[in-house]
């Protein structure tokens, strides 16, 4: 049944529809806009390495998931790239820890795009010959990532954050895990994760939403109706499993990463509190060292980092990560530097005004977010794998945080001996 949601800025709405094959459609209006674009999101990504369907377990070699991502743009008869090139648009695919996802834009001919990008996520054409030939490709893939150094130093933290979770292993795999590939552990992951009820279709533009529920239901007319998936995932231990890690890839100057683990068990969150933790935490990082912070104005200032520290928060199945980085001569300070900064914040609490300037800032970013079609479209598909709702009540979750929910999460992600510290030199 289609649902309408509205947001409260004006103008701005939303319809979600789930079909009776059951794919999550996300159609949001852009009436006046030129560009046009859909993504079809599979949850299915690198940290889910171990699953039951059809009554039987599988365990398929590290690297699959973005394994797959490349072969679905085969076909027996024709290039998909190079016919989305012939309908006037542009397509791209990306595999994260926890979906698989495959999207264009355009500015004509979006139906006729959009059926072609249903094809290409529902019909897999795999042999020996061009599986074979994928090897090289993605060991080539894996080697220019390891030569670079901001890849290496996340995966580095990763490693020495986690003992048990898949977040540890490479979403690219390495040598020996893609080695193991073969057409049949493809198929094997194809029909037990490529299933609408596993999918959601996100879709910014200005066309007919039932010309697009149509065609989504005649993509999937052969699915099975029964699914039975199971994913299997590890509880992660607390603790990090070493407090330092470094690799030397002779740098002019060091990179650092500062890594901190939260303690996440695998029981699923409701869609309103994984998305205020999330917007909690976001708003956290950016209050204790973002590029207005007094901590970052210090480190500046004793050149303990060239320009504003990254900040990210990322969680999903079974894990969740606050995680700062910068350049620095001396990673080792900068370290310092942070630690000091949220010791001080944990012991006085969060300051309302900074807070709210904060705050402010990230509301702000969510009226510019609804300009950019793209960015809509990314976001929205990362809260449908992570179970996490919708942008609209994303935004709304941010306009109702209060400083009590930063303090909160300052023990929950600052509270024990849980950081790592990645150097690359």
């Amino acid at each position: 049944m289609e649902k309408l949601l509205n947001s409260i800025i004006p103008g701005e709405s939303m319809y979600i529809n789930k079909l009776q094959n059951g794919l999550t459609c996300y159609i949001i209006p852009r009436k006046d806009y030129v560009s046009q674009t859909a993504m079809l999101c599979v949850n299915y990504g690198s940290v889910d390495a171990r699953f039951v369907f059809g009554g039987r377990e599988y365990t398929p070699p590290a690297g699959v998931a973005h394994f797959l991502e490349h072969k679905m743009f085969e076909d027996a008869r024709l290039q998909f790239s190079d016919e989305f090139v012939k309908l006037g648009a542009s397509v791209n695919a990306y595999t994260n820890f926890q979906s698989t996802a495959y999207y264009f834009s355009c500015t004509d001919m979006f139906y006729e795009n959009l059926r072609l990008l249903l094809r290409l996520v529902t019909v897999p054409h795999f042999t020996i010959e061009n599986v074979e030939k994928e090897k090289g490709i993605i060991g080539q893939e894996i080697t220019m990532y390891d030569d670079n150094p901001f890849w290496r130093g996340y995966s580095n933290l990763q490693q020495a954050m986690y003992s048990a979770s898949n977040v540890r292993d490479s979403i690219l795999g390495n040598a020996d895990s893609i080695a193991s590939i073969t057409p049949d552990v493809l198929h094997q992951v194809h029909t037990a994760f490529y299933h609408p009820s596993n999918m959601a279709l996100v879709c910014v533009g200005r066309f007919a939403r039932e010309e697009v529920y149509k065609s989504a239901r005649k993509a999937f007319l052969n699915a099975p109706k029964a699914h039975g998936l199971t994913r299997l995932h590890t509880e992660e231990p607390p603790g990090v499993v070493r407090d330092f890690v470094s690799s030397d890839m002779k740098l002019s100057k060091p990179m650092f990463s500062l890594g901190f683990k939260e303690n996440v068990n695998l029981s699923p969150l409701d869609a309103a509190t994984a998305q205020r933790k999330a917007a909690s935490a976001k708003v956290l990082l950016d209050v204790l060292v973002g590029a207005s912070s007094d901590a970052y104005a210090a480190m500046y200032r004793e050149g303990l980092a060239d320009t504003p520290l990254s900040r990210e928060y990322i969680s999903g199945r079974g894990f969740g990560q606050a995680v700062f980085g910068a350049v620095s001569a001396e990673p080792g300070r900068a370290r310092e530097a942070i630690l000091r900064e949220i010791a001080r914040v944990r012991k006085q609490g969060v300051d309302q005004t900074r807070f709210e300037q904060v705050r402010g800032k990230h509301v702000g970013g969510f009226f510019r977010l609804f300009n950019n079609i793209e960015a809509m479209r990314n976001l929205q598909a990362d809260l449908y794998a992570a179970d996490a709702g919708d942008i609209f009540s994303l935004m709304a979750a941010y306009t109702g945080l209060c400083a009590d929910d930063l303090n909160t999460r300052l023990d929950e992600l600052f509270g024990g001996d849980n950081h790592v510290l990645s150097v690359i030199y």
